[in-house]
């Protein structure tokens, strides 16, 4: 899939509400700010400002930022958006 202009094509991470240990004990996971998505780039547009934005890079995104679709070919769910909704870029 190709992005054109100042889109960004994205895949949200899945969060595990949390995690259970062998002894039973149960520990929270995912981000710690409710407002808050981990996404990885698919794709980037040709536009000026998604230049510095890499395929396969992940960051943090507003949560719910953009528009969602699910892709028939592998039946996962991808989002469009604008640079604006990037929180932050992992180093």
């Amino acid at each position: 899939m190709k992005v054109i202009g100042n889109k960004i094509l994205v895949k949200v991470q899945k969060e595990e509400a949390s995690t259970k240990t062998v002894s039973g004990l149960i520990i929270p996971t995912g981000t710690k700010n409710p407002g808050i998505e981990v996404a990885e780039v698919i794709s980037v547009g040709d536009g000026e400002d998604v230049s510095s934005v890499g395929v396969g890079e992940k960051m943090f995104i507003h949560k719910g930022y953009g528009s969602e679709f699910t892709n028939p070919e592998d039946n996962e769910k991808y989002r469009v958006m604008d640079p604006s909704g990037i929180i932050v870029i992992f180093d």
